[in-house]
């Protein structure tokens, strides 16, 4: 999209102690959810998560479980296909299994699976939509 990202989310098959481990001076924000933060630098904040699965949302906000699972778990919890992306760091192949990259080419927003199921997870991904489409010129999907 040629735009300079500021946040970086990585994703992991390591398990949550060896993240910490390896990351010394990591802030415990969203630990309970698999994620440890980098401290910021130079404007840029760097996210590290375990692949994840995460059951029920009682609050339509967080998960009331979540345990480690693996990428295709991992991408069926996402909100939107353009945020579904991995890059692999060992071969720069991107892996796109929900059409993020079609979708970021036609400049679609397009929920993950079913938009009822999605935003009844989280009712914040409904302002996400908004803002994204807003903010990038996206055109949010007719089922979306």
């Amino acid at each position: 999209m040629a735009r300079k990202p500021r946040d970086w989310d990585i994703v992991t098959d390591a398990p949550l102690g060896e993240i910490r481990s390896a990351f010394p001076d990591h802030l415990e924000v969203g630990a309970a959810f698999g994620i440890i933060k980098l401290p910021p630098r130079e404007n840029e904040q760097i996210d590290i998560a375990i692949f994840r699965k995460e059951e029920g949302y009682s609050d339509q906000r967080h998960p009331d479980k979540v345990e480690p699972g693996d990428m295709k778990t991992d991408v069926t919890r996402r909100d939107f296909t353009s945020n579904a992306l991995y890059l692999d760091l060992q071969t720069f192949e991107i892996i796109d299994s929900v059409g993020g990259l079609r979708d970021i080419q036609s400049k679609v927003l397009r929920t993950v699976g079913s938009p009822i199921k999605r935003f009844t997870e989280d009712a914040l991904r409904i302002l996400r939509a908004a803002r994204f489409s807003a903010q990038l010129g996206f055109k949010i999907e007719r089922d979306t």
